[in-house]
């Protein structure tokens, strides 16, 4: 408290504020569940988790910063848990509290007042406590007074009685009740439950004990000539201390600083602890933020002294750097502490308070080193329990975060825990690591054990839909049903979280191909009386899910009836219950499958009217841009490729910078190819062009080249196609189709060979050095060995083609692991082969070889099978 600062501690306030650093009202409160939320719009139910399992790490790591007497940071941590969409009610009512612990822990007494306001639970007795503390803060001595005696310390939850006994403790000094106040202070210490709020507390009491009393310049007088007659003795240096409390109390904090450093001159402090007492009070008189106070608690950590009081003046360095994120100077003073040649009394301190420094400036890998040396030289040391949390958020904050590593941390630090919601809060959160990192299998068994430990009531409901999103994520959709079927049932369970994994459930089924069982699933539940009490918002989604299921199930008849019942259903819903913006989406979306729908039953006029209405209603919306690209796909499936180009032109004049745009361009262009005349490849070549100019950076551009170069084939313009292949091959030299531009480039090459021998050259070597790439498709690879043998004929090496065609079929065919490899274009390559090769054994009167070779079509199941058939056939009959 500042009003304790000023008579017990040093000059930056601190007070009660050093009691909070420690987090005095953190273990009591409950741990209560955040935000599960889950996304509705996709189905991918990872993303909101991940900000729920973060918000929950996220309080974690401010609980831990207030425990180990980092206020500053908790209090940031806690206000952005508190902004969080994700926060829970009533996880939002601890988290005001504990913000307002951290706010009076950095003494933020205003702001502290402000978070409390919002607490709803004012006749309780954590917030009365905190009241008490405010008040006295701003000087009500009489309202914190009044607040205790109403509130008997056994009302006060054990964990935040330190806190009680320390009110007192103040309002009896302040009432001259030195005694009083000596012992409730030694209760608040006794009080504490960390190694951090006893060692504030000896320095609340180091300082108590010297001088308690009322500061005025008759007691200096009479201390100074007390200590001039024992000077150089122990009653001396007894003496020097309290003289020097009494002239810092007075405004003198110069002259008592210089006292102090005058006493560590006397070779006789060194007896017993003195010269440490008159360092740390050095320190707390000078201040730990200036070079005196830093060197004085320094100095005391160097030296071979009493462990209790460096313990105090670590933590004041430490709370100091932090604070104000000036870390050098103390890391640099640690670093000399641990690694000197003998080890230090406080080292697994040493060791934990340099990874949060490092921490705090974002070195994670010294961080986990410095908690990992902590773990492996002190097993036993108290800190373990904290050295494993830090581990298990380093692992968490990872880029990209080690979920697994984390989970491992989290399983140590629960076999150090007694039984308890503590120890249950880590199985969930070691579940979510799992969960997180995919490992949807023993997430579930993760989860399944937290349920275990889980106590009963509403809290379990969180974790029990957790664990179906995780059979969910394995695939295991039959035990999803079961697990889902069985809690529908349970009395308390949370409806509304079974209606999102429901969503989840169905989105999962869906995309798996398992359409019809997903629509057998909606279907049920939606027709259940208790979806009726699920929020709108969600029922409209499951609504829209449902009409879309029916589309792709084929079952057409019912989707233009599903839909209308979802338009019926926003109609009837009062504007507040529906988000506009949402509201907006579900009518757009639900008119295009309408549509989408009527086209599927050949009711094209139908649907046209409803496309009409989605672009009247809401235009230049997805489902409007999509529409046009429904409306032409008709189209070009009833040959009606004019009507098609047409309405895919119209999508990227009306809606240039949709994604659909770009695709809009290139199925314009494959209609106007499909007419199959010059004119129209003209046009075609004109679209694709507009495609490469408008969207360079998309990633159709590669392949509209692509169809340039094979439509300037088509119309003769064979330079103007090898230089387009050519622009392919040297600009996307890393492009996984770059071999299809280096096979069509030879393609090329052979068309104009009739006029250039040089070109049949080139192409030859180009098919050759195709076959031999290991990285190439065997499709493609088949492929060029089929042109590379053709292209041998054409320069009249017969036997050399042969050899290429016998070399393809034994190393891509014969082969039973490259067949298993051949893909349908690669299957019709090798037909074709076989085909040639069988009619250069026929050339060759070699009609064995032939008949074998023609088999080989059905023995392998390739395209082309009656025509070898009848070849072989034909070796039967009676030559004429």
């Amino acid at each position: 408290m500042q009003r304790f600062a000023q008579k017990h501690s040093s000059p930056r306030p601190t007070g009660v504020v050093a009691i909070l650093i420690f987090g005095l009202l953190l273990p009591g409160i409950a741990s209560t569940g955040v935000g599960q939320e889950i996304p509705l719009a996709n189905g991918d139910f990872d993303t909101q988790r991940t900000e729920r399992i973060s918000l929950g790490w996220k309080l974690g790591a401010a609980r831990d910063a207030l425990e180990g007497g980092f206020p500053d940071l908790a209090a940031s941590l806690y206000r952005e848990a508190l902004e969080s969409p994700s926060i829970e009610p009533e996880a939002r009512q601890e988290v005001i509290l504990l913000l307002t612990s951290a706010l009076i822990g950095v003494t933020r007494f205003e702001e502290a007042g402000e978070i409390l306001d919002l607490y709803e639970g004012k006749g309780e007795a954590t917030y009365r406590l905190r009241a008490a503390i405010l008040a006295y803060e701003s000087g009500d001595s009489a309202a914190t007074g009044q607040i205790l005696q109403n509130l008997p310390v056994e009302q006060v939850d054990p964990s935040e009685r330190a806190w009680h006994y320390l009110l007192n403790g103040l309002l009896a000094s302040d009432q001259q009740n030195f005694e009083l106040a000596e012992s409730y202070f030694q209760q608040a210490r006794q009080s504490g439950l960390t190694s951090a709020q006893r060692t504030r507390f000896d320095e609340i009491l180091f300082r108590n004990r010297l001088f308690s009393g009322q500061a005025t310049e008759d007691l200096a007088t009479d201390l100074r000539s007390n200590l001039e007659a024992n000077l150089g003795r122990r009653e001396g240096f007894q003496y020097a201390q309290v003289y020097a409390v009494v002239l810092d109390e007075l405004g003198r904090k110069g002259e008592a600083a210089d006292l102090l450093e005058e006493l560590l001159r006397f070779e006789s402090i060194k007896e017993g602890d003195l010269e440490d007492q008159v360092l740390l009070l050095l320190g707390l008189i000078a201040g730990e933020t200036t070079p005196r106070g830093k060197k004085a608690l320094g100095d005391l950590l160097g030296k071979d002294g009493n462990p209790e009081l460096q313990r105090a003046a670590l933590h004041l360095l430490v709370r100091q750097a932090l604070d104000t994120s000036q870390t050098e100077d103390v890391g640099a003073l640690l670093n000399d502490l641990i690694d000197r040649p003998t080890n230090h009394p406080l080292l697994d301190e040493l060791y934990f308070l340099r990874a949060n420094l490092e921490l705090s400036n974002n070195r994670m890998n010294q961080a986990e080193a410095d908690a990992s040396s902590l773990l492996a030289l002190f097993p036993g040391s108290p800190l373990s329990k904290s050295a494993l949390r830090l581990l298990a958020y380093i692992s968490w904050n990872r880029e990209p975060p080690r979920y697994r590593m984390a989970a491992g941390y989290l399983s140590q630090l629960r076999a150090l825990l007694p039984d308890g919601p503590n120890k249950a809060r880590l199985a969930t959160l070691m579940a979510d690591c799992y969960f997180l990192n995919r490992d949807y299998e023993n997430a579930t068994d993760a989860y399944a054990a937290a349920l275990q430990e889980a106590p009963d009531g509403g809290s379990r409901s969180p974790i029990h839909y957790q664990r179906v999103l995780s059979e969910i994520g394995a695939g295991d959709f039959s035990a999803a049903v079961a697990r889902l079927d069985e809690a529908a049932g349970e009395e308390g369970a949370d409806p509304l979280l079974r209606w999102r994994a429901e969503w989840n459930l169905v989105s999962k089924m869906k995309a798996a191909g398992q359409i019809d069982e997903a629509f057998e699933r909606l279907r049920v539940l939606l027709s259940e009386r208790e979806s009726t009490a699920v929020p709108t918002e969600l029922r409209l989604r499951l609504m829209w899910l449902y009409a879309q299921l029916s589309l792709e199930a084929r079952r057409l008849g019912d989707t233009p009836e599903l839909c209308q019942r979802i338009i019926a259903t926003l109609d009837q819903s009062e504007g507040d219950t529906v988000e506009e913006s949402l509201r907006d989406q579900l009518v757009s979306r639900t008119l295009l499958l309408q549509g989408q729908a009527y086209f599927a039953l050949g009711l094209i006029e139908q649907g046209l009217a409803i496309f009409r209405q989605l672009g009247d209603g809401y235009p230049g919306t997805e489902p409007h841009i999509l529409s046009y690209l429904i409306e032409a796909r008709h189209y070009a499936s009833v040959n009606r490729t004019v009507e098609a180009q047409q309405r895919l032109i119209d999508l990227a004049d009306d809606a240039p910078d949709s994604e659909y745009a770009p695709v809009a361009l290139w199925e314009a262009a494959h209609n106007a190819e499909q007419r199959g005349i010059a004119t129209t490849y003209q046009d075609a070549l004109g679209i694709l062009e507009r495609l490469v100019r408008v969207y360079p950076d998309h990633e159709l551009v590669y392949y509209a080249r692509l169809k340039q170069a094979d439509l300037s084939r088509e119309l003769n313009a064979f330079g103007d196609a090898l230089n387009i292949y050519e622009l392919l091959i040297n600009q996307f030299p890393e492009h996984p189709d770059r071999f299809r531009a280096e096979i069509s480039r030879a393609d090329c090459l052979l068309a104009q060979a009739s006029r250039n021998t040089a070109r049949l050259d080139e192409a030859i070597a180009t098919l050759q050095r195709l076959v031999d790439l290991s990285n190439l498709p065997v499709d493609l690879r088949v492929e060029a060995g089929f042109k590379w043998g053709f292209a041998e004929e054409k320069r009249g090496r017969g036997d050399l083609a042969q050899g290429v065609y016998t070399m393809i079929l034994n190393r891509f065919l014969k082969d039973s692991q490259a067949a298993a490899s051949l893909g349908a274009r690669g299957r019709y390559w090798q037909a074709r082969l076989i085909f040639k090769l069988g009619e250069i054994f026929e050339g060759q009167k070699r009609y064995e070889e032939a008949r074998e070779t023609y088999a080989l079509v059905s023995a392998y199941g390739l395209p082309g099978q009656s025509l070898a058939e009848a070849k072989i056939e034909r070796f039967s009959q009676p030559r004429n």
